[in-house]
This record gives C-alpha cells, sequence and structure tokens, in this order.
C-alpha cells in the first residue's frame, strides 16, 4: 500500500465536489433548452415565416433572454401576452426591432390560443 500525504485525497474529494456541482448546474440549464420545442416546417407555415427565422428566433430568445432569468415556454402565454413581455423587455434584453420580431415569431408559433 501506497503512502499518501494526508491532504491529498481531501484535496481530491473537493475537486470532485465541484465537478459534481457543475455538472448538476449544467444539466438544468440544458435541460430548460431541451424544453424549448424545436421548431418544424408546419410551425414556419403558420407564422408566415421561414423554419430557418424560426430558429434563431429560438436562439435569440436562448441567448438573451435566459441571461437575467428562466426561461418561460413558448405555450405558457398567448400571442398577446409574448407581444406585451417582449415588448416590455426589450431594452433590458438589449435586442433591436428586427431581432424582437423573429423572437416574436418563434414564440408565437406554439403559443396558447
Amino acid at each position: 500500500m501506497k503512502n499518501y500525504r494526508p491532504g491529498w485525497l481531501s484535496h481530491l474529494h473537493s475537486k470532485l465536489k465541484i465537478s459534481i456541482i457543475l455538472l448538476l448546474i449544467s444539466g438544468l440549464v440544458s435541460q430548460c433548452k431541451v424544453s424549448l420545442y424545436m421548431p418544424i416546417s408546419i410551425d414556419a407555415e403558420k407564422s408566415g415565416t421561414t423554419l430557418d427565422n424560426l430558429m434563431i428566433g429560438r436562439n435569440l430568445y436562448i441567448e438573451h433572454c435566459s441571461s437575467c432569468h428562466n426561461l418561460r415556454l413558448p405555450q405558457k402565454y398567448t400571442a398577446t401576452m409574448w407581444k406585451e413581455n417582449i415588448n416590455k423587455m426589450q431594452v433590458k434584453a438589449k435586442i433591436d426591432d428586427e431581432q424582437k420580431e423573429i423572437i416574436l415569431k418563434y414564440l408565437t408559433a406554439k403559443c396558447k390560443e
């Protein structure tokens, strides 16, 4: 049996704890991204835009909105509610009018009726 320095195991243990905590946090963050719907061609037709624009809207929504709060699922709000919410948050989210419209298209493609 090798002789180990007494602090070696406790140091490894601390690194392991930190790794586990970081893994759990990253899992929680990615879980929210996974639960957001991935647009399909029917959604693009319904919203009067392209599938590429809906994907851009999804990415913009994740990038700009998750930096301050948890993301809300699109189906939780009506189109009117989303429009009000995004109008209020535009300045805080640092998005221009074009980005706002793209995000809004994404959110309203699967919103509550």
